[in-house]
């Protein structure tokens, strides 16, 4: 294959037992989350989000939850 990996991904459960993607890019955390509004063919199926591996105080990274609520969704 004529491409270069980017990373390996985890299937995870939410706290509600939906399914997503995580793995590390570099510092940063990469989440593949369902499109649970999906409402034409046209909509992507999933989403890819890069987030903080740590926030700043130290904590854990966001839960897919908040990262959907940071991007609006």
């Amino acid at each position: 294959m004529d491409g270069t990996r980017l990373t390996g991904l985890w299937k995870n459960k939410t706290r509600d037992g939906k399914t997503y993607l995580s793995g590390k890019v570099g510092l940063a955390r990469l989440l593949v989350l369902p499109n649970d509004f999906k409402k034409a063919d046209k909509d992507p199926d999933y989403y890819a989000y890069v987030v903080p591996s740590e926030k700043k105080n130290g904590g854990p990274s966001p839960a897919p939850k908040d990262a959907l609520e940071e991007a609006g969704l």
